[in-house]
């Protein structure tokens, strides 16, 4: 029995000491150790802390860089950033959430050369994601893909990330956070063998968007990257952006829900005294209750100002003129020459809009389904008239509908799916790329037109907004192995998908490789050309890319 039992005690020793010596880790500059753990081949890194606990006196301010004093277990991930998942009424995360994540690809750690960097910016409106979305964003596949390091980081989302408010805080929190972890890699990736010469900053949606913000702001992003790639985002449509005085305005409403004066004595007392949940009853009831007609918000309030994609987006960067936050739309820093001289990859996904008009429901008062012509009419004046006013809405409104004819639609709510994607992200795409041509930036234009017929979400919805993430990140998703099989079509888009990130990753040209079959070269972007690619099961170089429709788009609106 005693003998059995030193046994058992000598296995269990030799298993933990065995666990501990095939524990990867690392050493940071400042002397700390963080300890990883190996999954799938690859290195993991998780839970870094790389800015200060946003919590007390430090809510709703700039991020603050973290003191290291002991070494770290990173073997796990750590809390989300606050937001509602899944519904409106899950709270999920904690304010203590500025961590990210590192992977690494085998071997990388007695490679003679440093790998490049792969820095992931999720979407989601900026009022949800994080950089894990329950292990969406694992990114070993991707970093043994494309020999680089993947890193993913949270950053303050809704209110705690964006919430402007004067003489309080700018509501570009967010963004700084994102900024802070590019420092972070700058200072410390060599630790991992990564080269911090070579980082590609890439984004989906919102962190497309994010993404174009550190692109055109080239006096705050000088030396943080040297390659850009925007997926689905853009750079200066309206209602993504704010202004600062309306953003104030909207902070004062905001405030007011949560149970604070913005022009009382106290009200960063007051503001720093809300617990979590707390904020949190406030951005339910933003959701909630702030009507969806501009028109009753005017007579409902003093202000003069509500996001027009609320509720479904009430948040977003703010405008406010300096270099540490949002100096100016990013378009125009492009159009300015304050964008960095970097290579650029940039595009949309063929059925953008089939996602957005069913929440059109919750952002369009009086809109009904099934789409008629009327409401089709009536979603246009609510995207528009802040934009260009009603007047013009209606002057150009037939005009608009000519390149969309009816008879190569289904139904008016496939129509106005195609308005919402070319409105919102395809001419939004052309317009930064023609943009970043003329300011000298190498620039390669795409459009994601892949369907995999055996996918019922594709099937009913399209190609639809953030389906390149898939195949990217080669995952189905999380618990999504039936829904999403990757049979062979699937894995030959998933191929090409990671040539073309790692190339960009590797050298900043996305045509720099071995290239996977029959795949083509991929023209650089002209103004006078609109060179891109269509990603597809066989990708396809073009020339054009939906000219007529967006040169009307530019027109229209003033560009």
């Amino acid at each position: 029995m005693m003998a059995s039992g030193l046994l058992a005690l000598l296995v269990l020793c030799y298993t933990l000491t065995s666990a501990a010596a095939s524990s990867p880790s690392v050493t940071l500059p400042n002397g700390v150790t963080l300890t990883g753990r190996k999954e799938k081949g690859a290195d993991v890194y998780q839970g870094i802390p790389f800015a200060e606990p946003p919590l007390n006196e430090l809510r709703f301010q700039g991020p603050t860089p973290y003191i290291y004093s002991d070494d770290l277990d990173t073997t796990k991930p750590k809390s989300i950033c606050p937001q509602l998942k899944i519904t409106k009424r899950i709270n999920l995360g904690s304010e203590d959430c500025l961590y990210l994540n590192v992977y690494l690809p085998p071997g990388v750690d007695s490679a003679d050369e440093s790998v490049p960097v792969l820095f992931w910016i999720f979407g989601g409106g900026y009022v949800a994601g994080d950089g894990w979305e329950f292990t969406m964003y694992q990114g070993q596949k991707l970093a043994k893909a494309t020999n680089s390091i993947v890193v993913a980081a949270n950053y303050r989302v809704n209110a705690f990330g964006f919430l402007a408010a004067e003489n309080y805080s700018t509501g570009n929190m967010g963004i700084q956070d994102q900024r802070m972890a590019l420092k972070w890699v700058q200072s410390n990736i060599k630790a991992f063998n990564g080269d911090p010469s070579r980082v590609t900053i890439f984004g989906q949606s919102a962190g497309a968007m994010s993404v174009c913000h550190h692109y055109a702001n080239g006096e705050a992003s000088e030396g943080l990257f040297h390659a850009a790639l925007m997926e689905s985002g853009n750079c200066n449509t309206p209602e993504f952006f704010f202004k600062q005085e309306e953003a104030f305005e909207f902070g004062v409403e905001y405030s007011k829900i949560i149970g604070c004066d913005v022009t009382s004595a106290d009200y960063k007392e007051c503001m720093g005294k809300l617990t979590t949940a707390e904020v949190m009853v406030g951005i339910e009831a933003l959701l909630e209750e702030i009507p969806t007609s501009l028109d009753e918000f005017y007579l409902a309030t003093n202000s003069s100002f509500v996001p027009p994609l609320s509720p479904i987006m009430p948040f977003g960067p703010v405008i406010d003129g300096t270099t540490d936050g949002t100096p100016r739309m990013p378009y125009e820093g492009i159009t300015g020459g304050k964008a960095m001289n970097v290579p650029l990859m940039i595009g949309s996904t063929s059925n953008e809009g089939s996602i957005f008009v069913p929440m059109l429901g919750e952002i369009v008062d009086g809109l009904k389904f099934p789409i008629s012509n009327d409401d089709v009419k009536l979603a246009i004046h609510h995207i528009l008239d802040p934009i260009i006013g009603a007047d013009a809405v209606d002057a150009d409104y037939d005009g608009l509908m000519d390149q969309y004819p009816i008879k190569d639609y289904n139904d008016p709510r496939a129509q106005l799916s195609k308005i919402l994607r070319d409105y919102m992200f395809l001419c939004p795409s052309r317009r930064a790329a023609r943009a970043a041509s003329e300011n000298g930036n190498e620039v390669f234009l795409y459009q994601f037109d892949f369907h995999p017929y055996t996918w019922p979400d594709f099937d009913a919805l399209g190609d639809y907004h953030g389906a390149e993430i898939y195949f990217i990140w080669d995952t189905p998703g999380p618990g999504m192995e039936l829904v999403h099989p990757f049979f062979h079509d699937e894995r030959r888009m998933v191929e090409i998908m990671q040539y073309y990130v790692g190339n960009l990753a590797k050298v900043g040209d996305v045509n720099k490789g071995d290239m996977p079959g029959d795949v083509p070269v991929w023209p650089v972007f002209t103004t006078g050309g609109d060179q891109h690619i269509v990603l597809k099961e066989t990708p396809q170089a073009g020339v054009g890319l939906n000219k007529d429709v967006c040169d009307y788009h530019d027109k229209m609106l003033g560009y």
